[in-house]
């Protein structure tokens, strides 16, 4: 478990919990949040839970055992992408890197529906406990992603590619290398399991792609729990004024630059 106190928006003290085992008690803020609660705790007034679904691979197990689970087509992906040659990198989740993984992320996910992120407060508050990942090819940053963990357990955090890259067939195997590079980097470092992220068990959600890809790596489905207690009127009201900038922005695309990876 992880636990860090911060100021969102600048202003609400609010308290951040990632793979909790307790709720804690909201005297004194604005905000309380619990992410990725992998057993139903025992729920109480002001927090409301939300029920989610993810992929979990068991890091305990034979690596071979670990490969032999994944679906062939995947494994052969990733064999493919091994002859390729690509490069992957880690480094903490500093400032600069966040700015160029919310750019490319905001050309990746906008176009597709999804909110832009904007405020990059929350990620440097929990980067004592991020990871960067970024995946290179012939000096060109094809894919990056966030890694959450707390010495037992890892999670995809965020993750965004690189659609403007001309290396289009490339691009297509590196997410799957990257993932098995994640697997087998938490691995040697001896943590209990690897969270692919949240799934969406709708075929016609359409986030469904993304969660074949996930479960085509042969983890566990299981229920991950989310829990929010928004305790003062001022948190309310930011919060749905944040909700409100994110749907504008959402759906006005033009301000985005073109993401141009570092060479």
């Amino acid at each position: 478990m992880l636990e860090i106190d911060y100021r969102r928006y600048g202003v609400l003290r609010a308290k951040l919990t990632y793979f909790a085992d307790y709720l804690p008690p909201t005297a004194g803020y604005h905000l309380v949040s619990c992410n990725n609660c992998y057993t139903e705790l025992p729920n109480y007034h002001p927090y409301k839970q939300e029920q989610r679904q993810t992929v979990l691979i068991d890091l305990l197990k034979d690596t071979d055992k670990i490969f032999s689970n994944i679906n062939r087509k995947r494994r052969n992906d990733i064999r493919r992408g091994l002859k390729i040659g690509f490069q992957f990198v880690s480094q903490e989740a500093n400032l600069k890197f966040l700015k160029e993984f919310r750019h490319l992320y905001n050309k990746f996910v906008v176009p597709k529906g999804a909110a832009a992120l904007l405020d990059l407060e929350t990620l440097l508050a929990l980067s004592p406990y991020l990871t960067a990942f970024a995946g290179k090819y012939a000096d060109q940053t094809l894919i990056m992603m966030l890694i959450i963990h707390d010495g037992r357990m890892a999670r995809v955090l965020l993750g965004a590619r690189n659609e403007a890259s001309p290396y289009t067939h490339e691009g297509y195997f590196i997410q799957s290398n990257l993932q098995w590079e994640l697997i087998s980097h938490f691995k040697a470092r001896g943590y209990h399991a690897f969270d692919l992220g949240g799934i969406n068990l709708d075929p016609n959600s359409p986030a469904y792609g993304i969660t074949r890809n996930k479960l085509s790596f042969g983890g566990e489905v299981v229920p991950t729990y989310y829990y929010e207690a928004v305790v003062t009127p001022l948190a309310r009201l930011m919060i749905r004024g944040g909700k409100l900038v994110k749907s504008v922005l959402a759906h006005s695309r033009a301000g985005l630059k073109p993401f141009r990876p570092e060479r």
